[in-house]
């Protein structure tokens, strides 16, 4: 009835256009989730040897804490 070209022998449909656009956009997101997963990893040693550092600085002797009357 209609003479079509068949869609395989399109180079440049919407599908294309998308699956093209889709696979950086699928890299990038790879990426940022792998640089996250390294800078978690990061935080939390940051913080274990800030909680070290601050542990062995504590030369302070204990105070008594200041009870509050309920009156």
């Amino acid at each position: 009835m209609f003479n079509r070209t068949p869609v395989h022998e399109i180079s440049d449909t919407p599908g294309h256009v998308g699956d093209a656009i889709n696979a950086p956009l699928v890299a990038a997101g790879h990426n940022l989730r792998l640089i996250l997963a390294k800078l978690t990893l990061w935080r939390a040693f940051i913080k274990a040897a800030l909680t070290v550092l601050m542990v062995k600085l504590n030369t302070s002797p204990d105070l008594p804490t200041a009870r509050r009357s309920m009156i």
